[in-house]
């Protein structure tokens, strides 16, 4: 007898498999809100090809979800992070140094005017 309706029973018992379904046919108004959570989702199954651009936004993320060891090496880059997204109360104590910056990629018009003074400059230099 063929099924009317997808259920999660029927995903569990594998009456239900991802060859079964069509790419594109199960779509954001066809979930309830909620319903998928952390542990539905297998380690390192959604990755950025199966998400549209721009659909995963800020509000959509609870504070402190994304941490670095979530994140792969060079997945984010600048065009990806919408400006003023972050700013220095997101960034954890010391995580940006030297080691992290490439030559010449931050330059006196993206720092903001506090942070490009003699004093703060020679700071950090002593510091780093």
């Amino acid at each position: 007898m063929p099924l009317n309706k997808v259920t999660a029973d029927s995903i569990a018992d594998g009456t239900v498999i991802a060859s079964d379904i069509a790419d594109g046919t199960i779509t954001f108004g066809k979930i309830a809100s909620g319903t998928i959570k952390a542990n539905n989702i297998g380690s390192a199954q959604i990755t950025g090809n199966l998400i549209a651009t721009n659909q995963i936004t800020g509000n959509l993320i609870a504070t402190n979800q994304i941490t670095g060891n979530l994140i792969a090496t060079n997945q984010i880059t600048g065009n990806l992070i919408a400006t003023g997204q972050i700013t220095g109360n997101l960034l954890a104590t010391n995580i940006i140094n030297a080691n992290n910056v490439v030559d010449a990629s931050i330059t006196n018009a993206k720092l903001a005017t506090p942070f490009t003074t003699g004093k703060s400059i020679a700071m950090s230099i002593v510091f780093s």
